[in-house]
């Protein structure tokens, strides 16, 4: 998906993002958004199928997103993506 603009999340990017779930603390993370884990990188892997995955794709860098999970409804904020690894 390198024909995507730049400020689009594509499968393979790598997303830093401040969550909440039902108002509590804010918490960042990081992930990469793929369908399986790529060799070479070992953080936090979100599929495109999962509640969270499905809410930041295709979206851009500012976004604001809701998913419900099993936990409750999230509010994420997209802060900024960069491309993953190279294949």
């Amino acid at each position: 998906e390198m024909d995507a603009p730049e400020d689009v999340v594509t499968i393979g990017d790598i997303i830093t993002a401040v969550t909440v779930v039902d108002g509590d603390e804010p918490r960042e993370l990081e992930f990469m958004l793929a369908a399986e884990r790529p060799e070479g990188y070992d953080g936090l892997i979100v599929s495109t199928a999962s509640p969270v995955g499905n809410a930041v794709y295709g979206k851009t860098v500012g976004s604001v997103v809701q998913y419900k999970a099993p936990q409750g409804l999230f509010t994420l904020t997209i802060l900024e993506k960069q491309r993953g690894l190279k294949r």
